[in-house]
């Protein structure tokens, strides 16, 4: 009996989480004996087959015993998960580790440990692999002794870096799982004024690049003379708005996102072709109502340590007062976050004399816990931003374009717990840990 370790990020009903769980389900009994470990408990964890053995990390486990032992093992300086994953395949002793997506590119440090085959199912699409970083990349192939992708030309591409073993399964659904109720379907068209003889084309995915949600564009300019809306219209057309942050203020929706306009800059990986100058923040009574645009909220030229470039936002609330977390290159074209404060969510905002300091990157978000601390997430997906930093010291020597180390890992995203004032951060930012 082969004996297989799934390693998976959620079991939610998402794409590469159902195709597992199909897998799960339809595995020979008599012939594998499986383990599955999460990194957070979906939807589908407690609906797997009662002889699949499953766990999730300590974090999310929900036993205090596990938060303390994982706390003792962050003291003396392991890693919680490193020391999880390596303790359930001592426990469980596989054959192989069946690595479900790319999105969780530290479990091949692990294997490097450890004498295990690795089979690797890659569910994404090439655009996907420009979120992992170039050194995990390598080690996800040099430590898969299988690597499955979900299209021909995944598959054509991992040939051609040079992976020997490359299998090829298609996504699917399983169409007996599908129930339909009619008299839902009915009341989902009388409330999108769906007619009986209109073509409905569902999206299904988050409206991301990586999803292809691009594609949609060039689709709809393919179908001019055709009868083409969207069921969720826009929530404003007169300015251009991207990435928003929502959050519930006095019984209302409070919208924040960024206000792009035409720069005349060609696009390029460093954003410089965007150039936003203001705030708008939006609001509506419910989700399908009205929405109100209460127009600037804050405007560059009134920041005082600002160069150019506002980039999306955040928003929180406490003791009365809202605040607005934005990042804006300073006057030496660096990237810093700066906060302004306000008695109305709406604005207008005003921003503090001085980025908060220990700031950089972009892309804030705020997360207030249980106990009223709070804390800040930060960091740029591509990480140009942070080129110049290392160990949260700036070096003004370092390249503009280069990084200072191809062979080193790139700076992931930061937090940084803020002090009561929500003015300050209460210490370094450090990178996130699970």
């Amino acid at each position: 009996m082969k004996r297989i370790l799934f390693i998976t990020q959620n079991m939610e009903r998402t794409g590469s989480e159902m195709v597992l769980w199909h897998l799960l389900n339809n595995l020979d009994a008599a012939k594998y004996s499986v383990y599955v470990f999460c990194l957070k408990k979906g939807a589908l964890y407690h609906s797997l087959p009662s002889h699949v053995q499953k766990s999730v990390v300590y974090k999310e486990s929900g036993s205090l015993k596990n938060k303390i032992w994982r706390t003792l093992l962050k003291v003396f300086g392991v890693k919680p998960l490193n020391y999880q994953l390596k303790d359930i395949h001592q426990q469980f002793k596989p054959d192989y580790w069946y690595v479900n997506t790319l999105a969780i590119p530290w479990v091949y440090e692990v294997a490097k440990t450890i004498n295990v085959k690795v089979v690797t199912h890659l569910h994404e699409l090439l655009y996907a692999f420009t979120f992992v970083k170039r050194s995990e990349f390598e080690t996800m192939l040099s430590q898969s002794n299988t690597v499955i992708g979900c299209s021909d030309m995944v598959c054509e591409y991992i040939k051609k870096l040079g992976h020997n073993d490359v299998r090829l399964q298609y996504s699917f659904i399983d169409e007996f799982n599908i129930d339909v109720n009619p008299e839902k379907v009915e009341a989902l068209k009388k409330a999108h004024g769906i007619q009986a003889d209109d073509f409905v084309w569902v999206i299904s995915g988050a409206t991301t690049y990586m999803k292809g949600f691009d594609y949609i564009l060039g689709l709809l300019d393919e179908h001019k003379s055709t009868n083409v809306k969207f069921l969720s219209k826009p929530l404003i057309t007169e300015i251009y708005t991207a990435d928003p942050s929502a959050h519930v203020f006095d019984g209302k929706i409070y919208i924040y996102p960024s206000h792009d306009i035409e720069s005349g800059v060609a696009e390029n990986d460093n954003g410089d072709h965007f150039d936003m100058k203001d705030f708008h923040i939006l609001s509506m009574d419910s989700i399908d109502g009205k929405v109100t645009d209460h127009g600037v909220g804050l405007d560059i030229k009134d920041i005082a340590w600002a160069g150019r470039q506002l980039w999306a936002p955040d928003a929180a609330y406490k003791d009365g007062t809202y605040f607005l977390y934005f990042p804006v290159k300073d006057k030496n074209d660096v990237f810093r976050i700066g906060v302004a404060t306000s008695k109305n969510p709406a604005g207008p905002f005003k921003a503090q004399p001085h980025p908060i300091a220990g700031s950089y990157s972009i892309d804030p978000a705020v997360f207030t816990d249980t106990d009223g601390t709070s804390y800040m997430y930060f960091g740029g997906i591509w990480g140009g931003q942070l080129q110049r930093w290392k160990k949260d010291i700036y070096n003004d020597k370092g390249s503009k374009t280069d990084l200072q180390d191809d062979s080193a890992p790139a700076i992931s995203c930061k937090v940084a717990r803020l002090k009561p004032n929500m003015l300050e951060f209460d210490g370094k930012s450090g990178p996130i840990q699970y």
